[in-house]
């Protein structure tokens, strides 16, 4: 049975009238998703639906409903496409996650589907029919280019993009030129622009952790970061880069991912290397501007990782260190010309290594200046106003 959602904390008549009602859903689980709860949240906090509900997946077999995420009630179904198994089998899980959605929504007023991923386009499709409501399409990467995409499930993500987006009422992604692939690719109207940016309300800067005190880390001496999920490929090129970096030069690697161990295993054996375990969200940019500039690389092999934003970059830029990166990001590479906010640095340990030992205090305080500036323009305020725009097309508002 359906539980009603919390009403919003607002008591004026909501912005998409009374009884209105957002239904968010996502195959994982809510606290892995930053960009989820930032919509939710602004949601709530600008009174637009009376209620607002995320149904996401969990792994297990039972089903936990949780009231106290920000007033929203977020209920987790089992997810059998998050077990390890064929291929067979997760479709199966998956399709199983689907019809307890459906059953879950039957009989329901939902006025907008929120659907945060590709493979949850086809049921907000499926919910559409069933309950007569908009559809919202957030893509939160170039979704059938994605790296965990192969040949086999490639054509398969490709296929049912566009069966469904046209379906849609409005779309939604993170750059201008996932939207411009967007508009061209499928002939739509260019997508409305949500972009990563932290949501400083709740996600704060201070009081700023200090990582130099807790690694010993010297006041003149340089302090990097790499935060967000430990990709095993650019983990293993950072630690052969500080294979060869100065004993003087740190790093710290923060997060969870594939590539802990081999992070863990580095910050025993080298003092220059440290690790911290994922922090909340809400804890994370005190964390991050504690540093002095921040690492992210892309595959250049993927486009989506290409076109895209990352999470992590916003982040470093919020907190207000500069970035290194080498170049292949199309967004990154405009941004940081544009306004100098960190360096591109090629994607081999030898180049990164000799760059690291190399860069001055003085050049990462220079940049650092031009970062902080470059962040006074960044405000999820403005994004949280792009969604809504989103929501007011899907539901023909003024």
């Amino acid at each position: 049975m359906l539980m009603s959602a919390v009403k919003a904390k607002d008591d004026a008549i909501p912005l998409f009238g009374e009884g209105s009602r957002c239904v968010h859903i996502h195959n994982i689980e809510i606290s892995n998703r930053t960009r989820d709860q930032k919509e939710i949240v602004s949601a709530i906090q600008g009174n637009w639906f009376e209620t607002v509900l995320y149904v996401g997946a969990v792994r297990g077999s039972k089903t936990t409903v949780d009231h106290q995420f920000t007033a929203c009630e977020v209920i987790h179904l089992p997810n059998g496409s998050a077990q390890r198994g064929s291929i067979l089998k997760k479709i199966t899980g998956f399709r199983a996650w689907g019809n307890a959605v459906e059953e879950l929504l039957k009989g329901t007023r939902v006025d907008v589907i929120h659907a945060h991923s590709l493979p949850t386009l086809p049921l907000a499709i499926r919910l559409k029919k069933l309950t007569g409501c908009k559809v919202v399409y957030d893509c939160h990467e170039l979704e059938t280019e994605v790296q965990i995409l192969n040949s086999f499930t490639k054509p398969i993500y490709k296929r049912l993009e566009r069966k469904h987006i046209f379906q849609c009422d409005s779309v939604v992604t993170v750059s201008d030129s996932i939207a411009d692939w967007y508009a061209n690719a499928y002939g739509i109207k260019r997508p409305y622009i949500v972009r990563p940016v932290p949501d400083t309300s709740w996600q704060k800067l201070e009081p700023v952790v200090d990582l130099r005190g807790r690694f010993g880390v010297p006041k003149d001496r340089p302090l990097f970061i790499y935060q967000g999920i430990l990709n095993q490929t650019i983990i293993n090129l950072l630690i052969a880069a500080w294979d060869k970096v100065a004993p003087d030069r740190h790093i710290v690697f923060m997060g969870f991912g594939a590539g802990k161990p081999t992070v863990e295993e580095a910050a025993h054996a080298k003092p220059n290397i440290h690790f911290i375990p994922a922090v909340a969200p809400e804890d994370l940019l005190r964390y991050t501007a504690g540093a002095d500039a921040g690492f992210d690389y892309r595959d250049p092999s993927n486009l989506s990782w290409r076109y895209t934003i990352p999470n992590k970059v916003m982040e470093y830029w919020t907190a207000g260190i500069p970035l290194v990166t080498d170049g292949i990001g199309v967004e990154l590479d405009r941004i940081i010309k544009q306004t100098g906010a960190g360096w591109c640095v090629d994607r081999n340990a030898e180049t990164l290594s000799t760059w690291v030992n190399s860069v001055s205090l003085q050049e990462i305080a220079q940049a650092a200046e031009r970062t902080r500036v470059f962040a006074k323009t960044l405000s999820w305020q403005h994004e949280a106003d792009e969604m809504r725009k989103a929501y007011e097309e899907a539901l023909g508002k003024p």
